[in-house]
């Protein structure tokens, strides 16, 4: 959550943060920090973008499995 920039924006816990807020701890110094600069996205780009990480991931996770030759021992 320290990534400066839009960077964080690539991470999938910005997303879930956004969909969660309350639920990080606020007795650090660190986290008094990191509420000054603290951007949440909305509920519907939250639920949106953790979709298509989703889909992309289990597309990918698809593509892997029926590329691969497996052996069967007689």
């Amino acid at each position: 959550m320290l990534l400066p920039g839009n960077l964080k924006r690539l991470t999938v816990a910005f997303y879930i943060q956004g969909l969660v807020p309350h639920a990080m701890p606020n007795d650090s110094s660190l986290s008094v920090f990191q509420g000054l600069f603290r951007q949440t996205p909305s509920l519907t780009e939250c639920l949106f973008w953790i979709t298509a990480i989703e889909v992309v991931c289990l597309w990918l996770a698809a593509r892997t499995v029926a590329r691969r030759e497996y052996v069967l021992e007689q």
